[in-house]
């Protein structure tokens, strides 16, 4: 990297254009910094504090103004996040509802993590099955190879191997039997039926005590291939049931976790606010921040369409108060910093935007959750073919030849990491990481994409960002013009 080049920011990295603005009123150079916002075409601020009144009305009054006076129909929360200091009462009921999220979703990790675990014992179970039962149809094919193999296992387990009184290795010890090992092993029997013909025809030179002798071990032997052949299928047709019983059980538990690590996430600070100079421990205090982006609805597809990005930093007093059932909740009172921007995006834009807010919105699942994903790769194909055999839906990711995935089909398919990817999904609507705000020198990157937008329909968006800023201080008694 040059000298005078730095790490891009976060922004920058998702394609935009960062915004540099007047974000102190300070009459000397650096009061314009880089806000970590997109280049707007307009950007309005208010700051209003009350020690009195709750604030919490500066945030809806912008929304329904925004949603039902100015038609912004599609309306998306992208950021949602609060800290409070350690001391104060509102921190206290915080961690206490977060802590019974706790305990719930770590009941539910810990459920799943064994099942995971028996999965690996399940799989292994119907391969070994499938292994077997290969064995059987070959045999019945006429492959003598395999023939050969389950005559092993018949001698190893059922007769004791060469410790069997009785076993065809054990005789062959004796005088006259020497032989009877290669005659057990190397004739073919398709049948039960045709043991007597076979033998006779085969090994009709050896004495008539040796014919006897194999007569038996082969009529042994093929009555234990058949119904050993039938039990395995009988087990592995249950196995599959199972595991497929298994599957939807882990899917069950994951769609229940979901909403208890949706809550843990939300109840949790986010780092940014751990050395913020305007939350202290022992103070009465919290920290909050909101933000919405609202958007018109385009002319057609792809086009693009007013859009509004809505902000507020609040600086908090929480006032606990007690509700007539004896719940308590915190009305807050104190400052708040309302920021209004106005843009002309499309949907590529408004999708760029969501995806930069929530870029590191996963780590605390990715944390808990690796090792459940990569178990389910390790097992792969084998999985997802036994899933199928048992009547699972199951559909498989496939790449195209460019490398692209293909369009997902309708219907009521399930992906094998589905119960985990719908884990990871769920954090989509949690709280999002802090945006970038140091002051430093950036050289922009000529390959870095622009989401400017359509710059005549953000001028638009910025009319009606300023009505909304306007109305807003006309309608609370402050001066407007």
């Amino acid at each position: 990297m040059a000298e005078n080049e730095v790490e891009q920011s976060p922004i920058e990295k998702a394609g935009f254009e960062e915004e540099i603005a007047e974000e102190f009123n300070a009459p000397q150079f650096g009061a314009y910094v880089r806000t970590g916002f997109p280049k707007p075409a307009r950007r309005y601020r208010l700051v209003y504090e009350s020690q009195q009144a709750s604030i919490e009305h500066v945030y809806f009054w912008v929304y329904n103004h925004t949603r039902q006076d100015w038609s912004f129909g599609d309306i998306i929360k992208t950021v949602d996040t609060f800290s409070a200091s350690e001391n104060s009462s509102f921190w206290g009921m915080t961690e206490q509802r977060k802590g019974i999220q706790q305990d719930k979703a770590s009941q539910y990790l810990a459920t799943i993590g064994r099942m995971v675990k028996e999965l690996f014992q399940i799989v292994r179970e119907i391969r070994i099955l499938k292994e077997r039962l290969r064995l059987y149809k070959e045999a019945a094919e006429g492959k003598q190879a395999s023939d050969i193999a389950l005559k092993g296992y018949w001698t190893d387990f059922v007769e004791g191997g060469a410790k069997g009184g009785a076993n065809v290795y054990t005789m062959a010890r004796e005088l006259g039997f020497g032989t009877l090992p290669d005659l057990f092993f190397g004739i073919y029997v398709r049948d039960d039926a045709d043991v007597g013909k076979v033998v006779e025809e085969k090994a009709k030179e050896f004495n008539t005590k040796v014919r006897e002798v194999l007569k038996r071990k082969l009529a042994l032997y093929m009555a234990w291939k058949k119904e050993t052949e039938r039990e395995l299928k009988v087990r592995e047709r249950f196995t599959l049931r199972y595991l497929r019983q298994h599957w939807a059980i882990i899917r069950m538990y994951s769609s229940w976790v979901r909403p208890y690590l949706r809550n843990v996430q939300k109840l949790t600070a986010p780092g940014k606010y751990d050395k913020n100079p305007e939350l202290i421990s022992s103070f009465e205090g919290a920290l909050m921040e909101v933000e919405f982006l609202a958007r018109k609805a385009p002319k057609g597809p792809g086009k693009s369409a007013q859009t509004v990005l809505a902000t507020f930093s609040y600086r908090t007093i929480p006032q606990m108060q007690f509700s007539a059932d004896g719940n308590r909740g915190a009305a807050h009172v104190g400052r708040v910093e309302f920021s209004i921007r106005a843009y002309g995006w499309s949907d590529k834009d408004v999708e760029a935007y969501v995806k930069y807010r929530e870029q590191e919105t996963m780590q605390l699942l990715e944390l808990i959750d690796s090792s459940v994903k990569d178990a389910m790769e390790a097992l792969g194909k084998d999985l997802l073919d036994f899933l199928k055999e048992s009547g699972e839906n199951i559909v498989e990711e496939k790449k195209d030849d460019d490398g692209k995935k293909p369009k997902k089909e309708k219907g009521p398919s399930m992906n094998m990491l589905e119960p985990f990817m719908a884990l990871s999904g769920g954090f989509k609507d949690l709280i999002l990481m802090p945006f970038g705000g140091e002051m430093f020198s950036f050289k922009e990157s000529d390959s870095a994409p622009k989401w400017r937008g359509d710059e005549g329909i953000a001028k638009d968006a910025a009319k009606q960002a300023f009505n909304i800023f306007k109305l807003y201080k006309k309608a609370h008694g402050m001066p407007a013009w």
